[in-house]
């Protein structure tokens, strides 16, 4: 399924994010651009999100988005 029409971004490219660690729409914005543009798709993200919930993380996770948006980076959904 189709996600994200702005950034042409599928259902599994998402559930790919969330397994690499993305914990949240922000980091999923950063690592596959779903939900960065006009926002429309947020809410499949959530979820998405949402049903991955407990789901495994890949091994190789590293701090996503988040430690970018600590240290002061700017991110495409603020």
């Amino acid at each position: 399924m189709l996600v994200c029409h702005c950034r042409a971004v599928n259902e599994d490219v998402v559930r790919d994010a969330i397994a690499a660690g993305a914990a949240d729409e922000f980091d999923v914005a950063a690592a596959c651009g779903a939900g960065s543009v006009c926002g429309g798709c947020v809410p499949t993200v959530t979820r998405i999100l949402g049903e991955c919930a407990g789901c495994p993380v890949a091994a190789s996770a590293g701090p996503g988005a988040r430690a970018l948006m600590d240290a002061g980076g700017a991110h495409p959904l603020r």
